[in-house]
């Protein structure tokens, strides 16, 4: 298919957002979808995207595909992403919501072939490793252990313990929970 070389090999998709938080620039489906349209409009392809939920294991996730369809052709690809089990601030069609941006991001990423740079955030965990300024923003490996071998030592209800600090994994709880959590893990140890 012609057009989706041609916008695999041209599109340019900037990083034009901010997360004032961790410091860094990242692209949105909204971002791509903009850059795209210029060659959508040239060529007369469509592009549509749509969403599903699927269950896996015990969580559901959003499918979403982005499909590309110029005359008799078109090309299809999709990414999951999941809902956390609780974000600040938001209530629970805003996590769907963010859900579903994540995901068609990463379907229109796949079918554009848009690469991620080295330092992308999205594309492995920087807050411990790659980016200085959020190395004590989050719990470490290290602690993680810790803190692991704490709540199977005292047979803690993990789940119960993620939603005491209102997180779904160990990586998410913030540096200022973390001495919280060992002590809470130690002090029923010591029982």
């Amino acid at each position: 298919m012609d057009i989706l070389n041609r916008i695999q090999v041209g599109l340019a998709a900037p990083k034009n957002s901010e997360n004032n938080f961790g410091g860094y620039k990242y692209r949105t489906a909204e971002s791509i979808l903009e850059a795209v349209k210029p060659f959508l409009s040239d060529s007369g392809a469509i592009l549509t995207l749509s969403d599903d939920l699927v269950m896996i294991g015990d969580r559901y996730y959003v499918k979403a595909t982005a499909t590309l369809k110029a005359g008799d052709d078109s090309v299809s690809v999709s990414a999951f992403a999941r809902e956390s089990l609780a974000q600040k601030g938001m209530v629970d069609p805003m996590l769907t919501g963010s859900s579903s941006s994540y995901a068609r991001k990463y379907a229109l990423n796949g079918l554009f072939a848009i690469d991620n740079a080295e330092n992308d955030p999205d594309t492995k965990d920087n807050r411990n490793f790659e980016n200085p300024a959020l190395t004590d923003a989050f719990c470490n490996r290290q602690e993680s252990v810790k803190i692991r071998l704490l709540l199977n030592e005292v047979d803690a209800d993990m789940d119960k313990f993620f939603k005491f600090f209102k997180v779904d994994n160990f990586s998410s709880i913030k540096s200022a929970d973390v001495s919280k959590a060992m002590a809470m893990l130690e002090s029923k140890r010591a029982k």
